[in-house]
């Protein structure tokens, strides 16, 4: 493991840092459109040796719940900048038919999760000029690159890296809002493992409930208080593998911070931040491992915190 670790954090403190400046924060939720994955099939008759003819389907599941939370702090009048944190499940059905010569046909069928991902939408909206009275109904564009991460894999490991393109209407009930949009996203191509990759283009149907407030900053006993959220890359990796077959893949940072200002031009910071680092494992040339269906990811979760005076 490596000692020494150099973090670039997109330090997106969301919170009350800029006085009048418009904050949302709510709930966002929906399903997806498109398959999760291609479908595929493979089959063989029965041969001299005495094995019985097969039939494998790899097939999409049925569309997913995406549930997750978002932030939208407002620029200028009317652009903003939204970030979401989505739980996506990918579901799979497999379907596999043995047929031995003189005997019935047996038939199996599994319905699983192939892997649970997080996607992390970074958009820029532009809420669009809108007819009706009061302006209480906006339609609104968006856009931006999005990130992704998964765990429990199952024969399968996501590319990390898309862009993603909405267009929505938001409603407006005082500070309450409500926002259905269909949002499309390119990912990067699954690249090597796994053996079933992931459609590269997706269409999700989504609906956001927020509320609105204002971002005046917060005192307490006469110093001024700012939290929010944080998030980032790690630029190098944790473990040190020269040569023993193991890759690791690039790990996200989330949290939470706060800032407390003690002096002016002088603040003292508190982190809270998850890691999750992603291993690729790759058996070398006679490695039984590789008859079990090797190489598969692994995924480590570890937490800090951190406290530092900024000036």
């Amino acid at each position: 493991m490596r000692i020494a670790r150099l973090t670039l954090a997109l330090l997106t403190t969301i919170g009350p840092a800029a006085s009048g400046q418009r904050l949302y924060w709510g709930v966002i939720g929906g399903t997806n459109l498109t398959p999760d994955f291609p479908s595929y099939s493979t089959s063989g008759p029965p041969d001299m040796y005495g094995n019985p003819g097969y039939h494998f389907e790899h097939l999409p599941g049925s569309s997913a719940f995406i549930i997750g939370g978002l932030l939208e702090v407002k620029l200028i009048r009317d652009l903003a900048i939204e970030i979401n944190a989505l739980h996506r499940p990918l579901p799979v059905v497999t379907i596999s038919t043995i047929s031995p010569a003189g005997a019935p046909s047996v038939t199996t069928t599994n319905n699983f999760v192939a892997a649970n991902t997080w996607e992390f939408p970074v958009m820029l909206k532009w809420n669009l000029p809108s007819p009706l009275e009061w302006g209480r109904v906006r339609p609104f564009l968006e856009g931006g690159p999005a990130f992704r991460t998964s765990q429990d894999d199952v024969g399968i490991l996501p590319s990390q890296f898309g862009a993603t393109a909405g267009v929505g209407v938001a409603i407006n009930f005082g500070k309450l809002r409500v926002a259905p949009a269909i949002r499309y996203t390119r990912w990067e191509e699954d690249l090597g493992f796994p053996y079933f990759p992931t459609k590269p283009d997706q269409v999700e149907f989504l609906t956001s409930v927020a509320w609105g407030t204002s971002s005046d900053p917060l005192h307490a006993t006469g110093h001024r208080l700012s939290f929010g959220v944080l998030g980032g890359l790690s630029l190098l990796g944790e473990f040190y593998t020269p040569g023993n077959g193991v890759t690791e893949r690039i790990g996200y940072l989330a949290g939470a911070s706060g800032q407390v200002e003690l002096h002016q031009g002088l603040t003292l910071e508190a982190d809270a931040i998850l890691q999750a680092t992603a291993l690729h494992l790759q058996p070398r040339a006679g490695d039984h491992r590789a008859d079990l269906g090797f190489p598969r990811p692994g995924q480590i979760s570890c937490c800090e915190a951190r406290a530092c005076a900024l000036h």
